[in-house]
């Protein structure tokens, strides 16, 4: 019995990551999510006011009668109450659905370069580990490589770059956490940060444990599919929701060999 409720947990859970993937992985805030629920019963009171009407039926047939057409005469208390259900739908769209909104804009803009740098250093992760790791045999390759992005960003891979990036991904998020404005901030805002603080700590740590920081020898991973998961797809998976946060996309346009010396070069250089 756990098996199978373990397997239906896990496809509704994939469906509901492809569905994201699929939108941009967009953070729905928790006002959003209040207006959203009550979209949904206000669609139905609408529904009941309009058949509760006065108003002539525009098209007059059965089918119409029968969902818009109510006794004139009839009981009017769940009449009464959808009209109070809208007016409530109103009061919570102009009380606190714009003010939070507002708010909320406020809070991004605040943390906008924390989020834009985190964008930056996940991609910069990822794309090393694209560069690192073969598919087809499983083996890992640390290299160091230039490259370009959009936004006329340029930089490089090399092995002290890749030791700043690992240390900066979880630094970055702590000053966000630290911030004075933090626990002013919308419920799921937190959540996903806290979240993403977890799962990067986490995986970093895994990738710690799997591989050593850097080696000049290739490595075979102890656990391909794993690894393939914690860069390729949960790390890509905050980077997205970032950018759609952020209106803030990067893209790589071109990647060429490392062109100054690296410190690996450095230190063979002086052997």
């Amino acid at each position: 019995m756990k098996k199978i409720e373990y397997t239906i947990t896990d496809v509704l859970n994939k469906w509901k990551l492809s569905i994201a993937d699929r939108f941009g992985n967009p953070l729905i805030y928790d006002y959003q999510k209040t207006l959203l629920k009550l979209t949904i019963v206000l669609v139905g009171a609408i529904l009941v006011v309009i058949r509760g009407s006065t108003a002539p039926v525009l098209v007059d047939n059965k089918m119409f009668r029968l969902l818009f057409c109510s006794e004139p005469t009839g009981d009017k208390t769940f009449y009464n109450i959808c009209v109070s259900i809208i007016a409530a739908y109103i009061f919570y769209v102009v009380q606190v659905y714009i003010p939070e909104k507002h708010k909320m804009k406020k809070y991004i803009s605040i943390f906008s370069e924390e989020h834009r740098y985190e964008i930056f250093l996940l991609n910069q992760y990822l794309l090393a580990w694209e560069k690192f790791i073969d598919k087809e045999e499983g083996k890992c390759h640390f290299c160091e490589f230039s490259y370009e992005l959009n936004h006329k960003i340029n930089g490089a891979v090399t092995e002290s770059t890749y030791e700043e990036t690992i240390e900066a991904l979880t630094e970055n998020i702590e000053r966000i956490m630290t911030h004075k404005y933090f626990d002013e901030c919308d419920i799921a805002y937190k959540d996903f940060i806290v979240q993403t603080y977890r799962v990067v700590r986490g995986h970093l740590k895994y990738m710690d444990d799997e591989f050593p920081r850097w080696s000049d020898k290739p490595l075979y991973a102890k656990d391909y599919r794993r690894i393939y998961k914690v860069v390729f797809d949960d790390l890509r998976r905050i980077q997205r929701k970032l950018e759609t946060m952020e209106k803030y996309k990067l893209r790589l346009i071109k990647t060429s060999p490392y062109g100054g010396k690296s410190k690996t070069q450095k230190l063979a250089a002086l052997l």
